[in-house]
């Protein structure tokens, strides 16, 4: 299991009721969750349980106004719940604590970090997460705020989707696609499809996620390429005709058969 999740079937789940002396008394156990260094402040109005680190909402009246302005957010749900303690925290499963404290950045970023998201030293890892994890608590403004940025730095001259590596592909065309930004979607396919041409990224790895998440276009023009490339790695034989070395890309039985 991992370290920064709790079990649980459902995203939300509510602890036993704590009183708020206790909470601050449990820190100094070792098994106990600990504060979180960053988000965590006494005169909160509600607790987060996140993996091992507790994560306190910022001014008493101000954060469950923010996390809760938008009807629609899963946040609003959870603070209609009743308690018997206004301290009581709530568990969220399924999140990494790095994940929710990017949440928080967002949450809590001033209007100076909000611009300098548009400069070319921008996290995009950071942007990602907050996109997931907006689209996960319904979140919708900072959802898209986030997906709009990524692609603002996808069309720069940075060319952002030219150079990361193919793990934080993926990751951006899973939060475009939750997202339903078809744009970015679009783009993220077109530069996979340009680094594949170039050779700088495994044809298999690309057709493994592809199929796993229907890319049925991005399937068609990278095989269509690669059979166009095939020359490339073709091999002599002595009667003068070229046999390819199809082991050289390392694809399973049904992608050669495809090819």
């Amino acid at each position: 299991m991992d370290s920064d999740t709790l079990p649980g079937d459902n995203p939300v789940e509510d602890l036993n009721p704590t009183p708020a002396s206790e909470i601050t008394d449990s820190i100094s156990t070792s098994n106990s969750p600990i504060q979180d260094e960053q988000y965590f402040f006494d005169n909160g109005d509600c607790v987060f349980l996140v993996g091992n680190h507790l994560f306190k909402d910022t001014f008493k009246q101000l954060h469950k106004a923010i996390l809760s302005r938008d009807p629609e957010s899963a946040f609003s749900g959870m603070f209609s719940l009743p308690t018997e303690n206004g301290l009581e925290p709530i568990t969220l499963t399924g999140d990494t604590v790095s994940q929710f404290r990017e949440l928080c950045w967002a949450l809590y970023a001033l209007p100076t970090e909000i611009q300098a998201q548009n400069s070319p030293n921008t996290k995009i890892e950071r942007l990602v997460a907050v996109a997931n994890m907006s689209h996960k608590y319904s979140l919708a403004s900072f959802e898209f705020w986030a997906i709009d940025i990524i692609l603002i730095h996808g069309k720069s001259s940075r060319d952002y989707l030219k150079i990361c590596h193919p793990t934080v592909l993926e990751s951006i065309y899973q939060a475009a696609t939750a997202a339903e930004c078809r744009v970015l979607q679009d783009l993220v396919e077109e530069k996979w499809l340009l680094r594949l041409k170039s050779r700088k990224l495994q044809l298999r790895h690309a057709l493994d996620f592809a199929e796993a998440h229907g890319m049925q276009n991005f399937l068609a023009m990278a095989y269509f390429q690669q059979a166009r490339d095939m020359k490339s790695c073709a091999l002599k034989l002595n009667t003068g005709s070229e046999v390819a070395d199809y082991s050289l890309l390392n694809l399973t039985e049904a992608q050669l058969h495809r090819l």
